[in-house]
C-alpha cells in the first residue's frame, strides 16, 4: 500500500471535507516554509550587524576628527573628601613640673614680671606640682595637682582647633584667647602665646595666667 493510500485510510479519504493531498506535496510545503523562515533570520541577522557597523564608523570618525563620544552616563570613582579627622592633641597630657622659679622667667620674659608674686601666690607651684590637662570635643580642662594634695580646677574653656591655631573661649568669663600648639614628633604637646581679650582677674592680667598654665612648661600624654 502506497504512503498515500496510507494517509487516506488514516484521515479518512472517503469524508468530502479531506483534502486530497500527498505526503510528497506535505514535505515539499514544509520545506518551502522552512527556507523562507531561515532566509528571513538572514536578513534581520544582516540588518543587525549593518546598524552595528554604522555606529561603530561614526564613532571611529568623531574620534579621528578629535571630537572624543560623550559617555551616556558619567560616573565618579572618587572618594569622598573625608571630614576633619580627631586632632593630635585631643587627649589627657601631664605636664613637666611647674615650679616656682619657671613660673617667674616666663612672666618676665613677657614683660609682666610685675605681677609674679600675685600669680605664684594663686598657683602655689611647689614642688612637682604637675598641669592634667584634658583636651576633648571642643573642651577644656585644666587643673593642677600638688604633691600629697587632691587636684584643683584652674580653667574650663571651650575651643575651637585649627591646624597650628588654638581658639579658647572661657566658660565663666568674657573674652577669647589664642595659641598657637604643636605635637612634636617625640609626642610633646607645646603651646605659644598669641594674644587674649578675656578680663583682668583682680587686678593680675589674665595674660600672665594663661602664659604660665599653658606655656611654661611642655605636656605629654597622661592617658
Amino acid at each position: 500500500m502506497s504512503v498515500d493510500q496510507r494517509l487516506r485510510e488514516a484521515f479518512h479519504a472517503d469524508d468530502d471535507w479531506v483534502p486530497e493531498v500527498a505526503l510528497s506535496t506535505v514535505q515539499h510545503t514544509a520545506r518551502r516554509e522552512s527556507a523562507r523562515r531561515r532566509a528571513a533570520l538572514a536578513v534581520a541577522a544582516a540588518v543587525v550587524l549593518a546598524a552595528g557597523a554604522v555606529v561603530a564608523t561614526t564613532r571611529i570618525a568623531s574620534t579621528s576628527d578629535g571630537i572624543d563620544p560623550a559617555d551616556p552616563s558619567p560616573t565618579s570613582s572618587a572618594t569622598p573628601a573625608p571630614t576633619d579627622a580627631p586632632l593630635a592633641f585631643e587627649d589627657t597630657w601631664v605636664s613637666a613640673p611647674l615650679t616656682e622659679s619657671r613660673v617667674r622667667v616666663v612672666l618676665e620674659r613677657a614683660g609682666l614680671a610685675a605681677w609674679a608674686d600675685e600669680v605664684v601666690a594663686e598657683l602655689r607651684p611647689v614642688r612637682g606640682a604637675r598641669l592634667v590637662l584634658r583636651l576633648e570635643r571642643g573642651n577644656l580642662d585644666l587643673r593642677i595637682k600638688r604633691r600629697g594634695a587632691e587636684m584643683e580646677p584652674l580653667d574650663l574653656q571651650t575651643y575651637v582647633a585649627r591646624a597650628g591655631l588654638l581658639e579658647l573661649t572661657p566658660r565663666t568669663a568674657e573674652g577669647r584667647s589664642q595659641l598657637d600648639w604643636n605635637v612634636s614628633s617625640e609626642g610633646e604637646l607645646t603651646f605659644d602665646w598669641r594674644s587674649t581679650t578675656e578680663p583682668d582677674l583682680e587686678g593680675v592680667p589674665a595674660e600672665a595666667y594663661i602664659r604660665v598654665v599653658y606655656t611654661a612648661v611642655p605636656f605629654t600624654p597622661g592617658g
